[in-house]
């Protein structure tokens, strides 16, 4: 086995096989994290996004509202023998309802239900560009965001979302 350090200046060596490693053992905390609870974390609205419209906040909720209704609106057509594909979109569609919770915001109307969905239901593909999308917002949210801590969660929901992508894709 070789040595972690280098023999001619001590300093510790990261290969690729460790820095994987310690990716893989670090991501879950944050996952976590970001579907933890954010009450020390949510932002007030300031007064330059209570004058202009909805605040951050209050956007980042009804997009993960729309998530989850399109989630239902997915799994209300699939039958209980789709595979890897049902348990997927379930654990996808409770990781955005635990989104919504962390955000912790009153006053945005969350739709329970999804409207009429056809035999054909929503494709994977649809899925998978509205996951993308979001991860895009998040990204331009984390910077918009006045409070640290609602940045964070904002690049935490964000970092969940764009992993929905690959996972999605392994489906396909």
């Amino acid at each position: 086995m070789t040595s972690p350090t280098t023999p001619r200046t001590g300093a510790f060596l990261i290969t690729r096989r460790r820095g994987l490693g310690l990716l893989a053992a670090t991501l879950p905390m944050g996952l976590l994290t970001a579907c933890g609870d954010a009450t020390s974390t949510s932002a007030p609205a300031t007064t330059r996004e209570a004058t202009t419209g909805p605040t951050l906040t209050q956007r980042v909720t009804a997009d993960e509202a729309a998530l989850v209704a399109l989630y239902d609106a997915a799994l209300q057509v699939l039958s209980a023998n789709d595979g890897p594909l049902r348990p997927l979109l379930e654990t996808i569609r409770d990781q955005h309802a635990q989104h919504l919770a962390a955000l912790n915001t009153d006053g945005v109307e969350v739709p329970q239900t999804p409207g009429p969905v056809s035999s054909d239901g929503v494709p994977v593909s649809a899925l998978i560009e509205a996951e993308l999308a979001a991860a895009k917002r998040r990204i331009r949210d984390c910077t918009e965001a006045q409070d640290p801590g609602l940045a964070r969660l904002l690049a935490f929901i964000g970092a969940s979302e764009a992993s929905h992508v690959p996972a999605l894709r392994s489906v396909t």
